[in-house]
């Protein structure tokens, strides 16, 4: 499975998103991220490129840094506890306007959250017609910028 940054991240159902007032850096990625609430949104495809589904999750920022990604300890339902390692591609993060967001793939609120993530995860084993055969490891595919 592999994961690419979608062009243009919107949020979840549409809703406006601000431009931060200043721009988010390597230098000040750290003091900007850890510890806010992100929103992530990944669109998986399958092998041919058909859509799959969305996935929301949310969480708090744990650490960013270009070396080692951005980490995520991700709350709500399905995947609460768990810890998200993100690329380490800051242009994928944009800020919501004030609100309560809901979250298509859960149904869950969350309310004010500082950040909105987009990936596009593509599963090359996996076509949507058919399920992968069991015991064969995925294969990796270059992580490529979606325009």
């Amino acid at each position: 499975m592999t994961t690419n940054r979608a062009a243009t991240p919107a949020p979840p159902e549409g809703l406006p998103v601000e431009l931060p007032a200043v721009p988010l850096t390597w230098e000040n990625a750290a003091e900007r991220l850890v510890g806010t609430i992100t929103v992530v949104e990944m669109q998986h495809y399958d092998a041919a490129g058909t859509f799959m589904r969305h996935d929301h999750v949310w969480g708090q920022v744990t650490s960013a840094d270009q070396k080692n990604g951005i980490r995520i300890m991700v709350g709500g339902r399905t995947f609460a506890g768990k810890l998200m390692v993100l690329p380490a591609q800051l242009d994928s993060f944009t800020k919501p306007a004030p609100g309560r967001y809901r979250l298509r793939s859960t149904g869950e609120e969350i309310d004010d959250p500082h950040w909105f993530t987009t990936w596009t995860v593509t599963n090359p084993d996996e076509v949507k017609t058919k399920t992968p055969k069991p015991g064969k490891p995925p294969k990796t595919v270059d992580v490529k910028r979606k325009k």
